[in-house]
């Protein structure tokens, strides 16, 4: 993402079945949730899809809620989120 906001993309990786179809970037997920939110600030993700945002807001220290219908994308964001707090 530029620094102005101006234009952000997706990762459209619908061929892969560990992931969503459309996944946000992590680095853009990143960068909306440092500038729009303060430590401690709580981060709501009303489709969490590939867990993309969430990822962002435990790298930032940020406390999260997110809520996805779907079990199999749920599933999805599960094990990202798990997988990246046992890299770290």
């Amino acid at each position: 993402m530029s620094k102005t906001g101006s234009s952000m993309t997706c990762c459209q990786s619908a061929n892969r079945k560990d992931t969503h179809p459309w996944q946000q970037a992590l680095p853009e997920a990143m960068y909306i949730v440092e500038h729009l939110t303060r430590p401690n600030d709580l981060v709501l993700d009303t489709c969490v899809g590939g867990g993309t945002t969430l990822v962002a807001a435990e790298r930032l220290c940020r406390p999260w809620v997110g809520f996805e219908i779907d079990k199999t994308t749920h599933r999805i964001a599960t094990d990202r989120i798990l997988e990246d707090r046992n890299a770290r």
